[in-house]
């Protein structure tokens, strides 16, 4: 799959800023083609600008896909909402930060796309 491969190019050259749309594209085209009618992804994203911005990008080309998107300056009820079972004949797509990849648990996930990316800077 090109945008699998996309993917893991821009993981593997660290110079790749994670600004300049590689990684939002190619995150984004994944969750599109992984998240078929009745499948879910969980992805791990460095930041909340980066799921915001994948999140804006499958609202844009997706096809009907529910974007549940959980960091911990939105709303707890978001992330509850994010964690708890969803109908089975939805495209579900929920967008983390890497931060959560250890503290939470999403019910119903098939796929996982994790981005290898972390923001160590503190940075959004």
């Amino acid at each position: 799959d090109p945008s699998v491969q996309k993917l893991t190019q821009a993981v593997e050259k660290s110079k790749v800023p994670v600004t300049d749309g590689t990684l939002i594209h190619a995150v984004g085209e994944t969750i599109i083609k992984l998240a078929t009618r009745g499948k879910s992804v969980l992805a791990f994203l460095p930041g909340i600008r980066e799921i915001l911005d994948v999140d804006d990008y499958i609202q844009k080309k997706g096809r009907g896909h529910v974007v549940l998107c959980m960091h911990s300056s939105f709303p707890h009820e978001d992330i509850e909402l994010a964690c708890s079972p969803f109908p089975e004949h939805h495209m579900r797509a929920v967008l983390a930060s890497s931060i959560a990849e250890s503290s939470i648990t999403i019910h119903g996930v098939d796929w996982i796309v994790d981005c290898c990316i972390s923001r160590l800077d503190g940075r959004p």
